[in-house]
């Protein structure tokens, strides 16, 4: 129902849309109506020229406001792109540091792996002579 509904008008909305355009800008280049216009307007449920003026001022209304909606959302959009883009090099800085200090525990790792290793090679060489001097 609502579908319906805003079909409707979505269709209603593009028809004076097209209407509204082919209605010249200036008001010289307009043809003014007359009183007959009037009395024929009032007969038949045809605008008058102060109904079409307002539709025009809504018309211009309208435009203005979707132009600064536009320009709001392609600022807002810019915006998010720019920082989307410095948290992903935060993330790569981190990322990077986290690498080097992995790289550096596990370089300090293994030197003292091979200190310790070198240390009981000494300790069973020096033991190895004590026992020999002492049995």
């Amino acid at each position: 129902m609502i579908r319906i509904a805003g079909n409707h008008l979505k269709k209603r909305i593009d028809q004076i849309q097209e209407l509204i355009h082919e209605v010249p800008k200036n008001r010289r280049q307009r043809v003014t109506r007359g009183c007959g216009s009037n009395i024929l307007a009032s007969i038949t449920g045809l605008s008058t020229q102060e109904a079409v003026d307002k539709i025009v001022t809504i018309k211009r209304r309208v435009e203005m406001g979707v132009n600064r909606a536009s320009e709001a959302w392609q600022v807002s959009t810019s915006s998010f792109i720019s920082s989307t883009k410095v948290l992903h090099t935060r993330v790569n800085n981190l990322f990077n540091l986290m690498s080097a200090e992995t790289r550096l525990l596990h370089t300090l790792y293994r030197t003292m792996l091979n200190f310790i290793d070198m240390q009981m090679i000494h300790l069973v060489t020096y033991l190895t002579v004590l026992f020999r001097y002492h049995v």
